[in-house]
């Protein structure tokens, strides 16, 4: 949701001093102080939490109030001879560049299906160029890396295959390539050497490497949500009698997929899917997706697609008790991350920030007006489930618990808040709500078997009742 300001953090001895809205991630620096080191931070608000208050630089989640945070240091010890001061560490040396051996070939296309056949003497003789460049400059115990440019022009192909005969495995064998890489317009295919000997020990023969899109109305029924309209590509090995080599051993191969990023889509959320012939889906493990190319390494092949992965981009939810539910609500684009990489789910929720999620579920277009949340509020005042007041205050779960059986226009409810412990601690006017709202499992207790409804909600409180509410 888009940010409130209306809260001052400042920073004693820091950086990260500024105004933020509740629930926001802050990020806090101690200042380098000579002649003493960095001990804690200490807040104006005992319900601060910081990710660690040992750490010099650390972050915490802001609350609905002005703060104080101060960094705390303590003197070093003096008196002794002058320690020596240590060396900086060298740094980690540069990886020296592989001497690349570049082929271009014009691929055969017919059909949509591009071909190309790799020469062994005109590979022979690039290897052999390169050797005598890297002689001269000095270079020649470099790693050798063979790329297999396939060219199809400005031809449409939904296939690239190129064929490696006996030949040229024994020659890459030979030379002790490193890599193969067999770069083409639907996705670049990296082989390691211990990949390139599997493959020759298992085919024995001319071998057929392929990239093919495969049509996502062809993919497994069990598959398509995960794909949702995004490429799919099989990725084939095949011998002359069409046998497939599908593992490679402890040999590598890496795929580099160019993927642009459609609306709404999140770079950090890009992930690598596996589909087995099932129709079952794994996300690959390694997958990065940066500058347009999503790269992802596997020891066996068969269906790759580009998938999405909400929670992908957010480090605090990995292990959270609510996981499967933020992911509904920001599958559904109902809740952004607090940042681009917390998504906070402990932190309050405005009832602005409600009003808003509410009207985002209901289909509603972004208003026009210059403050974010107010189309909602007046959405929300029409279907007659708030008055919009105190926006900036948190929500407590009674009170969403209203909110959301308003919108159902406050059905009849048998419903009975006896079983728990501080049922007396329910506001009169959210008493049939919450009645309702316990029936249909939208609110449930706590393991104390309390009910906590004046309890602030959390965001993963919120996300939680909204995917209950809506599914």
């Amino acid at each position: 949701l888009p940010p409130v300001v209306n809260n001052t953090a400042t920073i004693v001895s820091g950086t990260g001093s500024g105004d933020y809205a509740t629930g926001d991630i802050v990020t806090i620096k101690a200042d380098s102080k000579s002649g003493y080191s960095f001990s804690n931070w200490t807040s104006s608000d005992a319900s601060i939490v910081f990710e660690n208050a040992n750490s010099s630089e650390t972050t915490f989640t802001m609350i609905n109030e002005d703060v104080t945070i101060t960094a705390n240091y303590s003197k070093n010890s003096g008196g002794g001879s002058k320690p020596k001061p240590k060396p900086d560490p060298k740094p980690d040396p540069t990886p020296e560049k592989p001497t690349n051996v570049e082929t271009e070939i014009e691929a055969e296309v017919e059909n949509g299906n591009a071909t190309v056949e790799v020469s062994d003497k005109d590979l022979s003789n690039s290897i052999e160029k390169a050797k005598e460049e890297a002689k001269a400059n000095g270079t020649e115990d470099r790693d050798l890396v063979v790329e297999i440019k396939v060219d199809t022009g400005k031809k449409n192909v939904s296939t690239v295959t190129a064929n490696l005969s006996k030949d040229v495995q024994n020659t890459m064998i030979k030379e002790n390539v490193e890599k193969v890489v067999i770069k083409n317009v639907l996705a670049d295919i990296t082989l390691d050497k211990t990949a390139l000997k599997s493959i020759k020990s298992q085919a024995n023969s001319d071998v057929q490497i392929s990239v093919k899109t495969v049509n996502t109305n062809d993919v497994h029924q069990s598959a398509q949500q995960a794909v949702n309209g995004r490429p799919v590509f099989e990725f084939t090995v095949t011998d002359t009698d069409n046998n497939k080599v599908t593992s490679f051993g402890k040999g590598n191969l890496t795929i580099s997929i160019p993927y642009k990023l459609q609306a709404n889509e999140k770079a950090n959320s890009i992930v690598a899917i596996y589909i087995d012939e099932n129709g079952v889906v794994s996300r690959m493990p390694n997958s990065t997706y940066s500058k347009g190319i999503l790269s992802f390494e596997t020891s066996h092949l068969s269906q790759y697609a580009v998938g999405y992965d909400s929670l992908a981009a957010f480090t605090d939810v990995s292990n959270h008790w609510a996981h499967d539910s933020i992911e509904f609500v920001l599958d559904k684009g109902l809740f952004n991350g607090v940042t681009d990489t917390k998504f906070a789910p402990d932190a309050n929720t405005t009832r602005a920030m409600i009003l808003t999620v509410l009207y985002r579920n209901a289909g509603e277009p972004n208003g026009t007006s210059s403050v974010w949340y107010a189309e909602a509020v007046k959405w929300a005042k029409a279907q007659g489930i708030s008055d919009g007041s105190d926006l900036e205050g948190n929500i407590t779960r009674e009170q969403l618990a209203t909110m959301l059986y308003r919108l159902e226009k406050s059905p009849t409810t048998n419903g009975d808040l006896a079983k728990y412990s501080d049922s007396a601690n329910v506001s009169t006017y959210a008493v049939d709500a919450l009645k309702w709202a316990t029936t249909e499992g939208i609110v449930s207790g706590n393991p104390d078997g309390t009910l906590n409804p004046q309890g602030n909600a959390s965001r993963a409180e919120v996300a939680t009742m909204l995917t209950r509410y809506i599914k």
